[in-house]
């Protein structure tokens, strides 16, 4: 199906990569289903109930410790393509972006990792918009690392000769930034990120309290959150009934016949699609198996 949501391009190349490391390389634990009402302790607290799509990766220091582990890695790394890319402008740009960010906030990447508990990415049909959530364990990371971000796009722009893309301006006196492309805060232990001003001043606004609807007080969300295996390091939900009711629901509906062999292979899943409420994925990883269950 397509995502009619545009795309979430975030910061200028310097800048992304800086981001691209904190994003990638967070880690996180999961709370257990009934401990996902606390306030603030789930993205899915803050994100509003006409949410389609919500992607949370519950352990992602998992998948790094085990990518990092895992016994192909040093074959993988010996491989052309792969010393080729690493001698690449945009790798030695990323690292460039990497050691930015490490003597800014004076921690290490690994050090970043240990102080993130979660990342979730929400896809929105009301606002149209993206946003990318990263939960911190303390109340300072999420900040600096926002001032950061903005601080290495004013240098990045200043070392070319371009006006600062950053702009910034209070929202309950909370700093909020954007550029052309995105939209970013770092407040308490949240870090968000989005396409649009309207949806991450949303998120933080539910952050402050306020009681407009939340997608964790949805019925199918709890639903489909209870089907998650307790040692999944991903987890994914999609709200079927709204696809489907979507400018795509009839393309949908019409899957079986105009895929006969695709209904032959999977006509369970298929059939799934055009009937159940809600749809829902777990990946299970480590440096022995990997796992992708849907239900």
């Amino acid at each position: 199906m397509n995502s009619r949501c545009g795309r979430c391009c975030l910061l200028p190349r310097l800048t992304a990569s800086a981001l691209l490391l904190v994003t990638a390389c967070s880690g996180a634990v999961a709370f257990p289903p009934h401990d996902l009402r606390a306030a603030g302790r789930s993205a899915a607290s803050l994100v509003p109930d006409t949410t389609l799509l919500y992607v949370e990766i519950t352990k992602p220091e998992a998948i790094v410790d085990s990518l990092l582990n895992h016994a192909l890695r040093e074959p993988l790394e010996a491989l052309p393509q792969i010393q080729k890319a690493r001698e690449s402008k945009p790798f030695f740009q990323f690292r460039a972006g990497v050691a930015l960010v490490e003597a800014k906030l004076l921690r290490t990447w690994r050090e970043l990792v240990q102080s993130t508990d979660s990342i979730s990415l929400a896809v929105d049909r009301a606002t149209g918009g993206a946003v990318l959530m990263i939960r911190y364990d303390d109340e300072q990371t999420a900040s600096q690392i926002a001032e950061t971000i903005a601080s290495l796009a004013k240098l990045d722009a200043s070392g070319k000769g371009r006006p600062n893309p950053v702009k910034s301006a209070k929202h309950r006196e909370i700093t909020m930034y954007s550029t052309n492309e995105a939209h970013f805060a770092g407040h308490g232990p949240w870090l968000v990120v989005a396409n649009n001003e309207r949806l991450p001043r949303e998120v933080l606004d539910r952050f402050l309290n306020d009681e407009s609807s939340k997608l964790i007080e949805s019925d199918g969300f709890l639903a489909a959150r209870k089907s998650v295996p307790a040692d999944a390091v991903a987890w994914a939900y999609l709200d079927l009934a709204t696809v489907r009711s979507g400018p795509d629901g009839e393309k949908l509906a019409a899957g079986r016949a105009e895929n006969p062999l695709a209904e032959l292979i999977a006509g369970g899943v298929l059939d799934n699609l055009t009937r159940a409420p809600y749809a829902a994925a777990s990946l299970e990883f480590s440096t022995h198996r990997a796992r992708l269950q849907f239900t």
